[in-house]
């Protein structure tokens, strides 16, 4: 009788188990299809770039498209990479994101070191404003910068699209977030009864436990600037200092040469796609540990 009881007892409570358990694999089943078809829908345009780029231009200016490809070529990069105005647009990428990366992640280091552990008059105000600025885009002050850098005679070079990007506001806040978590009063205390002045401080002591944060920062900083668009297409009208996408887009505008600014498209990901995935521990470890606390 009493195992007779102790079975009814347990195919009781499995069959109370029975629903709970079918509703939890029902949702980690329907997450999963969810996150699939919106994982798919972001990568199909990347993918069809890459394969139309390899189709023959007979097939790309067709009036079919096909999923999968059915032929193959290399005449679009070839054509490309024997075009005269390719290879000095990539130089100016490289210029402007290299200046932006380095220079940037330097000023938004200093300026968010200057934010949390330097106190001054209006600090606090200053950094409000400069929070204030990150909820402003970038069109809103497009005219007013184009009206400063033309008096200042940069229009059409690479520094009208260099500056606007040498101190980027979430970097500074970034940056400030970092220090904050990683920097102790104690050591900086230490360094300055040492004789060590503020920017001795920060260059020796500083500099080296904020190497995770600069690190995301740069990272950050160079795929802001590589991807840049609204500011070269409204500074720059002179070919010669296009960078790489915006050379394609007006080198190649017509539809006979849309195999070119395809092949020039995925090239222009390659940078990207390469730091992101070789950086990618670095861009999310100093990500994370900036948002600790602050």
């Amino acid at each position: 009788m009493r195992s007779s009881a102790a079975l009814a007892d347990c195919e009781a409570e499995q069959g109370s188990r029975g629903p709970g358990r079918r509703a939890r694999w029902f949702g980690v089943l329907s997450t999963n299809a969810l996150l699939w078809i919106v994982g798919l829908a972001m990568v199909f345009p990347i993918y069809w770039l890459v394969s139309t780029s390899f189709l023959p231009k007979e097939q790309i200016l067709g009036a079919k498209q096909r999923v999968i490809p059915n032929a193959f070529t290399l005449e679009n990069y070839r054509l490309l990479l024997q075009n005269q105005e390719f290879w000095p647009a990539v130089r100016n990428s490289l210029v402007v994101s290299g200046v932006v990366t380095i220079a940037g992640a330097y000023f938004a280091t200093l300026a968010g070191y200057a934010f949390a552990k330097m106190h001054f008059p209006g600090r606090d105000l200053l950094f409000r404003i400069l929070l204030a600025t990150m909820m402003i885009p970038l069109m809103v002050s497009l005219t007013t910068n184009y009206i400063i850098i033309s008096r200042l005679g940069l229009l059409n070079s690479l520094w009208a699209v260099i500056l606007p990007q040498l101190a980027p506001a979430f970097g500074i806040f970034w940056m400030r977030q970092f220090v904050i978590s990683t920097v102790p009063d104690e050591i900086l205390e230490a360094a300055r009864i040492d004789g060590a002045g503020e920017l001795m401080t920060f260059r020796k002591v500083v500099l080296p436990i904020l190497r995770p944060g600069v690190a995301g920062l740069m990272i950050w900083l160079f795929l802001s600037s590589w991807t840049q668009l609204l500011l070269p297409l409204t500074y720059l009208q002179d070919q010669k200092t296009y960078p790489v996408f915006i050379n394609s887009l007006r080198t190649f505008p017509a539809i006979p040469v849309t195999h070119l600014l395809i092949a020039a498209s995925v090239l222009s990901m390659i940078p990207v796609v390469a730091l992101f995935v070789f950086a990618q521990k670095a861009f999310v470890s100093g990500l994370s540990a900036g948002a600790v606390k602050g």
